[in-house]
Parts: structure tokens; sequence; C-alpha cells
């Protein structure tokens, strides 16, 4: 019973994990121990019915299919190991062809399911192939003991024991077509599922990104309009000095704001295009952090916000430091973004026993509880801050994406009026 339970991921580990391995390549392991058991049966089985030499063969046809499943499975030589079992198979029941009765045993036989297995897990471009192969070779024997019949043994001892290997030989192919095709048909709709999920996913991803598109498209076009028109008025002359101040200031916060979507657009953009392997370092992270604390010390100082380090120097972690600094400029620019004039930001890094954790606390705000499970993806839709600058909500999304991407963990604790504390660990090791 217990040997039942575990058959299922001991099968899988013998012909390869269906997340990891070519369904070709899993057919083909399969095919092999499927061989192995039917080839090693044959051995005394032969012997009994008195085929010597098809015995002889079927022991070299079980170590060669041994050896074959072993640098499949586990040296990934699949693409050799199908043409030299092709081959080696079409050889060996060729061979035995004429120490097995010729046209009146079982050999042809062996031919057929040889035929249908190779098909399967071959290259569309090897189709010909094996079947002018297989199909030159089966003709050969055939005509030449139709010219030569001498050239064939007659092995069977009598009748009973020929037609007990044929019943035999015809049980075990219509056994192994019929595992074949049903493991065939499951894989398939695994496949098919599979398939729509991704087609599912992919749907759901475009509609978030026509929505985001169409939001940012519109947000990039307002504050540059509004620019536009700032500059005008500080052009004239008709303004005052106090008012002059004041446009000066919007200005800035709307260009801050628009290279923010921008960076973010651009970051984004060009994660989706690549999308390669991520490059991650055991490294200080501290002189990141505190680079990216002092690129908002202007930004704070507008709003009139406390802005606040608290940075372990000597703090290390496996990290990515160009990720790192996207996350952590996106985290403390949210920090700003909702927090009132006169309240406080504080940037913590300090470690933690299993890596490094990064806190970016705020007093604004807070998080509507209705929309914390949103916080980090596309759905979250506009957000105001308190200079009622403008998100998208992409900058949090990055967050999650660059942080998980890099093996680290991130979380949030918020409450409404009350403010809103980031965190993300890293590990260090």
């Amino acid at each position: 019973m217990e040997f039942l339970k575990k058959f299922p991921s001991q099968l899988t580990w013998l012909i390869g994990d269906a997340e990891k391995t070519a369904l070709e390549m899993r057919i083909f392991n399969a095919m092999c121990l499927l061989g192995i058991i039917i080839t090693a049966y044959n051995i005394p089985f032969n012997f009994m019915v008195g085929l010597e030499v098809t015995a002889l063969i079927f022991i070299l046809i079980t170590v060669f299919l041994i050896f074959l499943y072993y640098f499949s499975r586990f040296r990934n030589s699949f693409k050799y190991s199908v043409l030299i079992c092709g081959i080696l198979l079409n050889v060996l029941f060729a061979i035995n062809y004429y120490y097995a009765d010729g046209v009146s045993g079982a050999s042809l036989l062996s031919f057929t399911v040889l035929t249908f297995l190779i098909i399967i897990i071959s290259p569309k471009r090897l189709y010909l192939f094996w079947f002018v192969l297989i199909f030159v070779t089966v003709w050969a024997v055939i005509l030449h003991e139709y010219w030569q019949p001498t050239v064939v043994r007659h092995t069977y001892k009598d009748i009973q024991h020929k037609i007990v290997d044929l019943g035999s030989t015809v049980s075990i192919n219509i056994m192994v077509i019929w595992l074949s095709l049903v493991y065939l048909k499951k894989e398939y709709y695994r496949e098919r599922l599979k398939s729509e999920q991704y087609t599912i996913a992919l749907k759901d991803l475009n509609d978030k990104k026509t929505k985001l598109f169409s939001v940012l498209s519109h947000d990039i076009q307002t504050p540059l309009h509004s620019i536009n028109a700032y500059l005008e008025i500080i052009k004239s002359d008709t303004i005052t000095a106090q008012e002059r101040e004041l446009m000066e200031n919007l200005l800035s916060s709307s260009v801050y704001n628009i290279q923010e979507m921008l960076s973010n657009i651009l970051h984004w953009s060009k994660d989706q295009l690549q999308n390669g392997d991520v490059i991650l370092d055991y490294q200080k992270i501290s002189a990141t952090v505190r680079e990216t604390f002092d690129l908002f010390r202007q930004e704070a100082a507008r709003k009139g916000i406390q802005y606040i380090p608290s940075i372990d120097e000597n703090v290390k972690a496996i990290a990515n430091l160009s990720m790192l600094r996207i996350i952590e400029r996106n985290l403390i620019a949210n920090a700003l973004k909702f927090t009132d004039r006169g309240g406080t930001v504080r940037v913590s890094l300090y470690a933690d026993p299993r890596g490094a954790l990064i806190e970016v606390q705020d007093n604004g705000q807070g998080v509507d509880e209705e929309k914390h499970d949103q916080l980090f993806s596309l759905d979250i839709g506009p957000t105001y801050g308190t200079s009622n600058e403008k998100g998208v909500g992409l900058g949090l999304f990055l967050c999650k994406q660059y942080t998980l991407e890099q093996n680290g963990e991130i979380w949030f604790n918020s409450s409404r009026e009350e403010g809103t504390s980031f965190y993300v660990k890293f590990p260090n090791e």
C-alpha cells in the first residue's frame, strides 16, 4: 500500500518532471523503461520456446535500452539516444528475423510496434527517414527469404511453441500501443489545459496593460499641459514674486511626478521585452540604500517632511543593486507622496536573522483596507498624494515583481490615517 502511494512520484522521477522535461523526452524515457521490462521478460520466455539466439538478441537489446535510458534521463542526450535506439532496434530485429522463423515468426510484428513508437518521439523532419528505413529493412529481409529460403532458421520446437510466441508478441504489442496512446492522450489534455491557462493569463495581462497604458497616456498629457501653462504664466510680468514661487514649486512637482512615472514605465517595458536572467551577488547594500535615500532629500524638504535614515552600514544580502534601487525609490516616493506636510518618513536597513530587511515607514494617509489585496497588482487604479500627486500603481507592482525575482519577500502594515510601513527582505545565504 505504501508503494502505491509513492508510485506516482517515483514514476515522475523515472521519466522526468512534466514541468521541466519535454514531452518527447518523457515518452522516450517511458518507452525505454517499458522496453527494458518487456525485453527482460522475453529473455527467459525465448529460451523456454527454444529461440536461444533471439533470447541473446533480447539480452543485447535490454543492455542497450538501459544505456540509452541513462543517457536520455540523466545526461540529457535525448536526440542522439532516439537516433541510436531506432537504428539499433531496426538492425537487431532484422537479425532476429533470420533466427526466429522469418516471415512465419513474430519478428515482423516487432517492426510494426517499432515504427509506431519511433514516430511518436521523433521530430517531424525525421518521419520520412524512419519510414523509409524500417520499410526498406522489412521488405529486404522478406525478399531475401523469398529468394533464399534456407537463410532463415526454423527454430520452433513445435506448433504450440510457435503459437505461444506469436500470441505473446501480439499481446505485448497491443499492451505497448495501448499504454502509449493512453499516456499520449493524458499528456495531450495536460498540455491543452496548460495552454488554455496560459491563454487566459496572457489575455488578463494584456487587458491590464491596455488599461494601464490608457491611464498613462492621459496622466502624462495632463501634467505636460499644466507645465506648459505654468511656463506661459511664469514668462509673463503680471505675477507677483509669491505667485512666481508657487508656480515654480508646482512646476517642480509636476516634472518630478512625470520623471517617476516614465522611469517606472521604462523599467517595466524593458523587463517585458528582455525577460532575461537576474544576476544576483552577495554584497553590502547599505551604500545603494543611502544613495537612493539621498535622492529624495529635496522632495522631502519641499513638502516639509521630517526625513530620517537608519541604515546599518555592514548589512549584506544576495541582491541585484539595479533592481534594489528601483524598489527602494518607489517605496520612498510613495511614502513621501502620501505623507502630509510636517509628517515623518523613516528609511531603515538592518540585519535580519535570515537576511537583510529594508523598512520604509511613514505616518501618512495609510491604505484603505479594501485596497490591501490589490496593492501590488495592476488593478489598484489611480491614487492621489497629499499634494494631489497622481499615480497609477505601477511602482508597487514593479516592487513586488523585482523582489520575487531576487528571491526576496515584500509585505506591508497599514492603517487608515495612521500611516504605512513597507518591508522588503532579501536572503543572505
